[in-house]
């Protein structure tokens, strides 16, 4: 799973077949997406992470779940 800070996409490649990245599975698993964004942000949560400030707004970055 890949969280793009800047326009908060996720994406989901099976790297096993896909070393290459050219099949983004996000689209056709949403519940996998949905489960490994929610760990991700446990994760950083946990780890006192600190997210992207969105200059133009002086906003924080959404969580990778939200």
């Amino acid at each position: 799973l890949i969280y793009f800070h800047k326009d908060q996409q996720l994406e989901l490649y099976d790297l096993e077949n896909d070393i290459e990245e050219q099949h983004d599975l996000s689209k056709s698993m949403p519940g996998l997406v949905k489960k490994l964004s929610t760990l991700m942000t446990k994760i950083l949560k946990e780890r006192n992470a600190h997210l992207p400030i969105i200059k133009k707004t002086g906003t924080i970055i959404p969580w990778p779940d939200e």
